[in-house]
C-alpha cells in the first residue's frame, strides 16, 4: 500500500485526487490517493490489474461521463422499453444489469413492502468530471442537479389506466469511474399501486404525449399535474371514499377550471363538458352523461358522509369508479394532445 501510494502521488495526472472532493449528482465524498489506492486493489482482485489500470487511464482522459438517473417503478409491467425522449426511457426491471445499487433497492423494497419493483425509468446524463476543495462544494452546480420525471411517470399511468408509482431513485456511475458510488432515495411510503401489464398502444403513444405536454407553456402543464395526480391517487386508494374524491377532484380540474358558479350549476356543466368532449353521437353522450353525474353524487356521498354504499341506482360503486378512471384518463390524454377547448363554442356547436 505505501509504495502504491508513493507512485499515484508521483503521476501528475492523478493531482486531482490531491486532497480535493469528487462531486456526483447529490453528493461529494473525499475521494484522494489512498481511496483511489483501495478502488484500484478492488478492482484487481474482482478482474485483473490491467483492468483496474484501463478503468483509471480511461477516467484520467474523461473531460465528460455519462451517468444513469434511475428510478424503481411498481404498477406497470413492461414487455419491451420504450424510449420516451433522447435521454428517458422506460424499461423492464431486468433490462439494467444487477449492480450494487440495484441491489439494495430490491432488497429493501421486497423488506418494507413484499413487493417486487417491475420496472425502471432511466434518464441518462452528461456530466463534468469534477473534483474541488472542500470549501467550493456547494457552489458546484452538479452537486444539486436532480431530474423530476414525476411527469413521465404519471403519463405512462394514463394507458390502462393504471397507477405507476416511484418508489426509489438513485444514480448508477460508470464501472470505469473511481467513486463510492452514489446514494438512493426513498419518497415516503403511500399506498400500493396494483401491477398491470402496460398496454401495447402505450410504447408508442407516451412518447409523442409526453413530447407535447413538455413543450407546453409552464401555467398549461400545472393544469394538468392535478388531474394526472389525483387520478393515479384514485386508482391506488385502498378506501372508495377516497377513491371517489380524487376522482371528482380530477373532474373538476379538467373540466371546470375556469368556473366558479355554485355547486348545482358547476356539476351539470361538467357532465355536459365531458359529455360533448368524449363523444360526438347522442347515443354515445348519454352514458357518459350518467356516469359523470353518478360519479359526482359518490363524490358528494363522500365528502359529507366518510362512507359510500356498495351500489347507487343500482349500480356497483366500484365499477362506476373503474369507469370514472377510464373517463378521467382518456380525456386527459385528449386535451394534452389537442389542447383546451373553447367550451362555450363545444357546447353550442
Amino acid at each position: 500500500m505505501a509504495s502504491l501510494l508513493s507512485i499515484l502521488a508521483d503521476v501528475p495526472q492523478l493531482n486531482i485526487f490531491r486532497d480535493s472532493m469528487q462531486v456526483i449528482p447529490g453528493s461529494a465524498a473525499r475521494f484522494d490517493y489512498v481511496s483511489l489506492a483501495f478502488w484500484l486493489l478492488e478492482i484487481a482482485e474482482k478482474q485483473s490489474s490491467k483492468k483496474a489500470l484501463q478503468y483509471l487511464q480511461q477516467y484520467i482522459e474523461a473531460k465528460e461521463i455519462t451517468i444513469l438517473f434511475v428510478s424503481a417503478i411498481e404498477g406497470i409491467k413492461l414487455s419491451h422499453s420504450s424510449q420516451v425522449t433522447e435521454s428517458i426511457r422506460l424499461v423492464p426491471w431486468d433490462d439494467l444489469p444487477t449492480t450494487q445499487q440495484k441491489d439494495v433497492v430490491l432488497r429493501r423494497s421486497i423488506t418494507t413492502k413484499g413487493r417486487h419493483p417491475s420496472s425502471l425509468l432511466i434518464h441518462e446524463a452528461v456530466i463534468s468530471k469534477t473534483h474541488v476543495p472542500q470549501d467550493e462544494v456547494n457552489t458546484t452546480k452538479l452537486i444539486s442537479l436532480h431530474y423530476d420525471d414525476s411527469d413521465v411517470v404519471l403519463c405512462a399511468g394514463l394507458f390502462g389506466p393504471s397507477a405507476p408509482r416511484i418508489v426509489a431513485s438513485w444514480v448508477e456511475l460508470p464501472e470505469w469511474m473511481p467513486s463510492w458510488g452514489a446514494g438512493y432515495s426513498f419518497p415516503p411510503q403511500t399506498e400500493p399501486s396494483q401491477e398491470i401489464d402496460w398496454p401495447s398502444e402505450a410504447y408508442d403513444s407516451l412518447p409523442k404525449l409526453y413530447k407535447i405536454l413538455k413543450s407546453l407553456e409552464e401555467r398549461k402543464q400545472r393544469y394538468f399535474r392535478v388531474p394526472l395526480d389525483r387520478l393515479n391517487k384514485a386508482i391506488r386508494r385502498v378506501s372508495q371514499v377516497d377513491s371517489a374524491i380524487d376522482t371528482g377532484i380530477a373532474l373538476e380540474a379538467l373540466f371546470l377550471s375556469d368556473q366558479n358558479d355554485d355547486r348545482g350549476e358547476l356539476t351539470f356543466r361538467l357532465r355536459v363538458r365531458g359529455a360533448r368532449y368524449l363523444h360526438d353521437s347522442l347515443d354515445s353522450r348519454i352514458p357518459v352523461f350518467r356516469t359523470l353525474g353518478l360519479l359526482y353524487r359518490l363524490r358528494s356521498i363522500a365528502v359529507h358522509t366518510g362512507i359510500l354504499p356498495d351500489e347507487i341506482d343500482g349500480h356497483n360503486v366500484r365499477e362506476i369508479l373503474n369507469q370514472g378512471y377510464q373517463i378521467t384518463a382518456k380525456a386527459i390524454i385528449g386535451l394534452i394532445n389537442n389542447g383546451i377547448p373553447d367550451w362555450t363554442r363545444l357546447i353550442l356547436e
